[in-house]
């Protein structure tokens, strides 16, 4: 298998992927921070558990807007920090910024691997 088929096709480790990142965002304020910031656990909660969500939809079936929740989650997760202010907290504002990233970059390769299906196709494609 070349690379370049192997990142032209959406791939069932690519949603695993994300599942394992919602996991560890989950659990992130209690591994990298013994924080009782309720912002910062609420939040690596919530966008943990929507990740997870969204991970388990797509190996279902997928839906383009699966990928752009996705997509969404992991910048909101990139600047989360700033906007919930807990960017002092350094490891775990770290961790949130990296995982945020890694499911940005997951969710556009994703977005580009299904780029020319139409939304029958891509449903089609699991």
């Amino acid at each position: 298998m070349t690379k370049g088929k192997f990142l032209s096709e959406h791939k069932t480790w690519e949603d695993v992927a994300t599942l394992f990142l919602g996991f560890v965002l989950m659990v992130s304020p209690w591994i990298f921070s013994q924080t009782t910031n309720g912002d910062a656990i609420t939040n690596a909660g919530v966008i943990g558990f929507l990740l997870i969500l969204l991970a388990g939809f797509e190996m279902s079936r997928l839906h383009r807007w699966e990928e752009i929740a996705t997509l969404l989650l992991g910048l909101w997760m990139i600047v989360s920090p700033f906007a919930l202010d807990y960017a002092a907290l350094t490891p775990l504002a770290t961790v949130h910024q990296v995982i945020g990233a890694l499911v940005s970059v997951l969710a556009v390769l994703q977005l580009w691997q299904d780029w020319d299906y139409s939304d029958d196709e891509l449903g089609h494609r699991t």
